[in-house]
């Protein structure tokens, strides 16, 4: 099998070998599964599509847009200032310290 022919049918538990909980984990997925449950979430959390499905490619979220330099431009401009404006006062303390011997 092809990885892209691949589905995920359901996700998977690690539990110790022999352990008490498997049997009780059973019966609940399948209790899930006969009841519906599996399906009303698949429904509500993932509209109705398997989880493997692939929405970026085949479908444009709406409101979506590349980052680019006007997006970037302001929060690594203040980055810089806050970086530049700590090594300032570092430079400062170190200087006042070496010059007068007094820890300020």
């Amino acid at each position: 099998m092809h990885l892209p022919d691949a589905k995920a049918e359901m996700g998977s538990f690690g539990l110790q070998t022999d352990s008490e909980f498997e049997e009780f984990l059973n019966h609940q997925i399948i209790a899930m599964h006969s009841s519906g449950v599996v399906d009303f979430l698949n429904n509500k959390w993932l509209g109705g599509r398997e989880p493997s499905d692939d929405i970026c490619g085949s479908q444009q979220q709406e409101g979506a847009f590349p980052l680019g330099f006007e997006n970037l431009f302001f929060p690594s401009s203040v980055f810089a200032t806050g970086v530049a404006a700590a090594v300032a006062m570092a430079l400062a303390e170190f200087l006042i310290k070496s010059f007068t011997g007094t820890n300020v």
